[in-house]
Parts: structure tokens; C-alpha cells; sequence
């Protein structure tokens, strides 16, 4: 058989819903405070409330909230959170009809193995299966977030019984399940959980309201070629303004936005902005940031060779960023100077700079970040402020603050919609370049070309007008 499913299993073979209500009742209990009624816990998670922002909205301590996070997986890991769970009504109906066609591996984040194996033997799900991969089956460290852990956990089940990409197929009912599988090219569906369908999920792949519906569908069609080629690309999705907004509405229900250098022991995410390309673009950001309610410094590169500092029309759009409340920082791009082999060295430079910027656009600079640190040579300058402005890539704030970049177009380090949602880090530093964000889905090189053209569009008006009011004509 060279056909494989790998299922997810808490909410998607599983009904969670007893367990995880009797989980808030109980870490509430403990706290003192009345729980709501299930109605109305299983109507906050249908509209797509974390177990998190339901905890802050009844308790409102941020300290209690993880702490009862962590009582409540405990409980949800022990005897009485695994007695309530039980199969939804299709599973096994599913899993039969599926046996004869595929390999199936039930694929989970829990942690404990024996855990898992009890819970399927208990609930009659063993004979259907062909194994059972949980996070303790990962070697090396554990990935980081959620979606790494899925995408692990479907790679060494792949290695395991050597099918390929093209001959698997992905089921689950969370955003993670889903992305893991479309970054590893893997067929994926979602299929409706206990709350319903996690939030955007159906703009990532296709989706089923019950496990019947989707047996029906794969065992009539296995054109997965076909299928993988017409999925969408989830990184493309993820760099458009409206997820823009998604991210900053759904970041908002768990941290505070905060300025460079501004003290705080809240949850909260230092947002800031690498200005290498374009300028109107971060004004775009910039407006939907002010219509969310946030605020971020947008650092200013004196040195870019696509847009000038000093052109009217940046003046301009720079000026309208501050009066909407956002900052300017200083973003330094040392190649342009060559070597710099001091401390000193880069101080004065960074002094002018930052007064250049200061009386050019009437504003304190408090906050510089380097530009490409690492090709320029200045990891070593990891000071935690250079010239009065709070270093961004200094120790404190790296060390402090889980970092999260979409340099070049793509998520270097971890998905940051996935750091937002996972609600595993307590600090985050965000750095957002205006130029991958667009109205639309795009290739990282369609955008980068927008961006380019808009310039050259920029500049021909400018020289169609400057005939105009000179009354020549243009010819050719």
C-alpha cells in the first residue's frame, strides 16, 4: 500500500468537548471563580476564542492565566480529562472506509506516548490504525511551535513507511495541522473540530464539515498531483495587508504593543519596520495599524537605493506615519561607509545619522536597528544603546524577546501568525518589512518588482509635470 493518512487526533477524531469544559470548570474552581456555563464556553470557542482569552476574560490576571493554563493541561493530561473524551460519531466509519486504501498514522502534539496508546485502546480506535506518532517520537530538541512539531511529526511518518509527498495526505482541524502539511507539499484537508472550523483555516485548503464527507471525497479521487498543484501557498496568503490585519486583531487579544525602550512586564510585542525599499507601502501599513489600534517605529534608511530621504513626496508620507502616532528610528546601513573597525567609529556615525534625522523630520530618534548585520560585520556590536537610541538587536532586547522576521519575503524563523497564536512566548520583537505586504497574494519577486515600478511611475509623473508647468511639450 503506498498511501498514506496522517490523522490528527484531538478534535478531529475525537470529541474534546466535555473534556475541555470540565477543564475550565476545574482550574476555576481551584481560583475561585464561577465558570460559565458549557453554552456559553462552547460558544466562545465557536467564535474562535483561545483557551487563553477565555481565562483573561473571566479572571482578567495575566499571571493567573498561565497558571491555570498549566493546571489545566495537567488536567486534561491525567485520568479524569481522558475519561471525558470520546470518538465523534463518524471515526470509525471513517477509519473503515479508509483501511482498505490507506496506511493510517494517528498523528498528535501530545506528549506521552503510553497516554496516547491508552486513549485509543480505550476508545476502540487501535484496530483501525496502522501506528500512532506523538511529540515524544521526535528526536533532538523539541521543534518550536506547533506548526514545526506537525511538520517533524509528518516528515519522520513519511521516513517511516517511505511514501512521498505526493502519495500522503494530511486530516486536521487546526491551522497548524493545515500549514505543516502545505509547507511540506503534502495534501491536506480540515475537517470541522468540536468548535467548528478554526479560524481562516478555510482560506487555506479545503474543508469538511464531518469525517464522512471527507472519506467520501478521498476515496473517490487520488489525483494528488493535481491536488497538491491547485493548493494554495500559504506563504503567499500570509504577506497580504488584509492578514496583516488578522495578525495585529488577534495579537491585540494577547499582548500589549509597546515602543522601544519603554518598560514593561506585560505581554507585549515590540513591533517595528525595516524601511530598505519602499515608503509607501510601510504608509499603507502604518494606516491599517492606526485603524487596529497599535502602534510601531518604522526605521528610516538614509542610505536606500530605492527611495531618497530627502524627495518631497517621503518627507511627506514619513511625516504623515508620525502624525498618526508611530515613531521613526534610525536604520543604520554601515556597507555604505565600508569598514568600521570601533566602537568609536560607529558611534559617529551613528550620531550624524541620527541628528540628520531628528532636524529633517522634527522628531527624537530613540530606537536604531542595523541593516543586514551579519553581512556588514556588526554582530559584535550588540550594546544594548549606541548614541542614546535602544539598540534592536542589542543583548537585552534579544534575549528578553522571542524574534520573529519576514526578511526576503518569507518567515525566517517562524511563522508569526503561528508565535501570536501558540501564546508560548511572553515578549515578542516583530519586524515587519513594508514591502512583502500587498493587497494580493504575490511571489516575493512580483512584489519586489511592484515596488520598483511604483518608483519608476513616481518618477515619470514627476517629470510629466514639471513639463506641464513649464508648458513644454513631451515628446516621443
Amino acid at each position: 500500500m503506498d498511501r498514506l493518512a496522517l490523522l490528527d487526533l484531538d478534535d478531529t477524531l475525537l470529541d474534546n468537548s466535555d473534556a475541555d469544559v470540565a477543564s475550565f470548570r476545574f482550574v476555576l474552581d481551584r481560583s475561585g471563580v464561577h465558570c460559565p456555563d458549557r453554552a456559553t464556553i462552547l460558544t466562545w470557542r465557536q467564535r474562535g476564542m483561545l483557551s487563553r482569552s477565555i481565562l483573561m476574560r473571566v479572571l482578567g490576571d495575566t499571571h493567573l492565566v498561565y497558571e491555570c493554563m498549566e493546571d489545566r493541561r495537567i488536567f486534561l493530561a491525567g485520568d479524569k480529562g481522558r475519561s471525558l473524551l470520546s470518538v465523534k460519531h463518524d471515526t470509525i466509519q471513517f477509519l473503515s472506509l479508509l483501511r482498505p486504501k490507506y496506511r493510517l498514522v494517528v498523528v498528535t502534539a501530545r506528549d506521552n506516548k503510553n497516554d496516547v496508546l491508552d486513549i485509543l485502546d480505550h476508545l476502540g480506535i487501535t484496530p483501525h490504525v496502522d501506528g500512532v506518532l506523538c511529540a515524544q517520537d521526535i528526536c533532538g530538541l523539541k521543534p518550536d511551535g506547533p506548526a514545526e512539531l506537525k511538520k517533524r511529526l509528518y516528515s519522520t511518518a513519511m521516513q517511516m513507511y517511505s511514501i512521498k509527498e505526493d502519495r500522503c495526505v494530511a486530516v486536521g482541524n487546526l491551522k497548524p495541522d493545515i500549514v505543516a502539511g502545505i509547507e511540506l507539499g503534502i495534501t491536506t484537508y480540515a475537517v470541522s473540530g468540536s468548535y467548528g472550523f478554526d479560524r481562516g483555516i478555510k482560506r487555506l485548503t479545503r474543508s469538511f464539515g464531518t469525517l464522512s464527507d471527507l472519506a467520501r471525497f478521498m476515496l473517490k479521487d487520488f489525483n494528488f498531483h493535481a491536488k497538491t498543484a491547485s493548493m494554495p501557498v500559504y506563504n503567499y496568503e500570509d504577506f497580504t495587508e488584509k492578514h496583516y490585519t488578522n495578525i495585529l486583531n488577534e495579537a491585540k487579544k494577547h499582548y500589549e504593543f509597546v515602543f522601544f525602550g519603554t518598560p514593561s512586564n506585560a505581554p507585549h510585542i515590540l513591533l517595528r519596520h525595516d524601511l530598505d525599499t519602499s515608503v509607501y507601502r510601510a504608509l499603507r501599513l502604518a494606516r491599517i495599524e492606526r485603524k487596529c489600534g497599535v502602534f510601531s517605529t518604522y526605521f528610516l534608511r538614509l542610505h536606500s537605493d530605492f527611495y531618497n530621504p530627502l524627495e518631497k513626496e517621503t518627507h511627506s508620507m514619513m511625516r504623515a506615519i508620525t502624525d498618526m502616532g508611530h515613531r521613526i528610528g534610525l536604520h543604520f546601513d554601515a556597507e555604505f561607509y565600508g569598514d568600521i573597525a570601533n566602537k568609536k567609529k560607529l558611534e559617529d556615525l551613528l550620531l550624524r545619522e541620527k541628528q540628520f534625522v531628528e532636524e529633517w523630520f522634527n522628531v527624537d530618534v530613540l530606537a536604531m536597528s542595523f541593516h543586514n548585520p551579519q553581512a556588514a560585520g556588526l554582530m559584535g556590536f550588540n550594546e544594548d544603546s549606541y548614541c542614546g537610541m535602544v539598540n534592536a538587536y542589542g543583548d537585552s532586547v534579544m534575549r528578553t524577546h522571542k524574534y520573529v522576521s519576514d526578511s526576503n519575503g518569507y518567515w525566517r524563523f517562524d511563522r508569526l501568525y503561528d508565535v501570536i497564536y501558540g501564546g508560548k512566548y511572553h515578549h515578542l520583537q516583530v519586524l515587519i518589512h513594508p514591502e512583502w505586504w500587498d493587497e494580493n497574494p504575490k511571489t516575493p519577486k512580483q512584489r519586489i518588482r511592484d515596488v520598483i515600478e511604483y518608483r519608476a511611475r513616481s518618477s515619470m509623473n514627476e517629470y510629466l509635470k514639471l513639463l506641464e508647468s513649464a508648458g513644454r511639450p513631451d515628446i516621443g
